[in-house]
């Protein structure tokens, strides 16, 4: 289950991609409620996990969240970055300002606006209630 952007709830299916939006997020659904719309394969992109490049092409790391705030609009991405073998890899917020998206470029995808160094900078993120402290890029 996604939230889009619109607050409503999104089923997504393998094959065909079917979505639902149905209800309000939190709402129960109710039978007849529901309208549908299928996309054919290609037609979107899953994120999530994907390889990020940072500006200047290098690997960034993983695409590991999407924040978004209370009105359902997307805020930043959580990239997990860094370390070797997994070890010294952390966790950095990055402005949704500061992602770029192209879905018909399979070898980059998903690419931040950030320089290495300037990633590298950004303080590490931590789900919770501090306040959150994104890279922007400025």
């Amino acid at each position: 289950m996604i939230v889009n952007t619109n607050g409503k709830r999104a089923l997504l299916t393998l094959g065909a991609v079917t979505l639902s939006a149905s209800m309000a997020v939190g709402q129960a659904p109710r039978k007849g409620d529901v309208g549908e719309e299928t996309l054919a394969p290609g037609q979107v992109l899953g994120v999530v996990g994907r390889h990020v490049q940072d500006a200047d092409g290098a690997d960034a790391g993983r695409l590991w969240d999407v924040l978004i705030d209370s009105n359902g609009e997307p805020r930043a991405v959580v990239i997990d970055y860094g370390g070797v073998l997994g070890v010294g890899r952390r966790k950095v917020a990055i402005a949704w300002n500061a992602v770029r998206f192209t879905p018909d470029n399979s070898a980059r995808p998903i690419r931040l606006m950030l320089t290495r160094q300037q990633l590298g900078a950004v303080p590490t993120f931590a789900y919770g209630s501090v306040p959150v402290t994104l890279g922007d890029g400025h």
